[in-house]
């Protein structure tokens, strides 16, 4: 599978280049590609690379214990004390909100060891660890969200990918261009990359199929596991059954103005139940609500957003309208 150079790489990169660099966060849905980029990050990374599991037993049980038992073997994975490491070693903990536990452990490592261990941290469930993170990290770690793929990031062949516009004072339509043009980026690049989006979707491995059958599998299987374990990991979810049809609705009106009244008469769900289930599509990165675009600050805070879909691909699962 093609791996991508993905925007984010900057946000990871200030953990080579910045002394008290803060922990870095990576939040988004499932299959964005977060372990692809920590993994690639950590085959860049100069100096020794631990990494914990929040979905493997072992580590679980590891980092739920007391913070001698996780400097230990962290000693043992880097065969160094930790007081005596002298290139930082990177400590990645991917589903860390798996773990409630190890953000204590986190804490301490980074309060005390900052100059010798540098850490990255990533999730799905992003309610529960921004829940935890507020509690035992705050002030201590840089939010990094991720999306699926950007044409940005799918059309350019640089090794650090950012709008050509950033370095220049001054946006000059014909230097872009050219510039575009310069990297063999033509139109017919730019029409096939849109093509293959509107059908396939902008997931990684979904926009890499080659069978619109193939896709629907997994965008069918991407919302089986959402509904499985990330949502039966939130507490404020009462009925699993109710939460899936808020979720299908909710992308059924994709680009439309967010009426809680009429999702209310659809579902036959209280309002306040629809609300906190809408609140929790947008927090785990399923929906984005986009607010309403007016000179009025205030207005802007209490008109109505529009709903869209974080992924073409959840819109045309939901409508079921791959291949028509």
């Amino acid at each position: 599978m093609k791996k991508y150079q993905r925007l984010l790489n900057n946000a990871f990169n200030r953990l080579k280049t910045k002394e008290n660099a803060k922990i870095i966060a990576l939040l988004g849905a499932r299959q964005v590609g977060k372990t692809t980029l920590l993994s690639s990050f950590a085959a860049s990374w100069s100096g020794k690379v631990v990494r914990y599991l929040g979905d493997k037993l072992e580590d679980s049980l590891l980092w739920r214990g007391k913070f001698a038992a996780v400097k230990h073997n962290l000693e043992l994975s880097l065969g160094v004390p930790l007081e005596k490491i002298e290139a930082p070693a990177l400590l990645i903990f991917d589903e860390v909100q798996k773990i409630p536990e190890a953000f204590n452990n986190l804490k301490i490592i980074n309060d005390v060891y900052k100059d010798k261990i540098k850490i990255a941290i990533s999730g799905s469930s992003s309610l529960v660890l921004l829940h935890n993170t507020a509690e035992s990290l705050g002030g201590r770690v840089e939010i990094a969200t991720m999306y699926p793929l950007a044409l940005l990031e799918i059309l350019s062949n640089e090794q650090d990918p950012r709008p050509l516009w950033l370095n220049k004072s001054v946006l000059s339509f014909s230097e872009i261009k050219a510039n575009v043009l310069a990297n063999g980026l033509g139109a017919t690049a730019v029409a096939k990359a849109l093509d293959t989006a509107i059908s396939f979707g902008l997931f990684p491995e979904a926009y890499q199929q080659t069978s619109l059958e193939e896709a629907r599998l997994l965008y069918q299987n991407y919302h089986q596991t959402y509904i499985e374990k990330d949502v039966r990991d939130l507490r404020e979810i009462g009925n699993v059954l109710d939460f899936d049809l808020v979720w299908k609705i909710a992308h059924r009106t994709n680009g439309n103005l967010l009426n809680y009244s009429n999702i209310v008469s659809e579902v036959g769900l209280a309002y306040n139940t629809v609300k906190k289930y809408i609140n929790v599509l947008a927090a785990s990165y399923n929906i984005n609500l986009l607010p309403s675009y007016t000179r009025s600050i205030r207005k802007r805070l209490v008109k109505a957003p529009k709903i869209f879909s974080i992924d073409n691909g959840f819109f045309s699962h939901c409508l079921n309208i791959y291949g028509k």
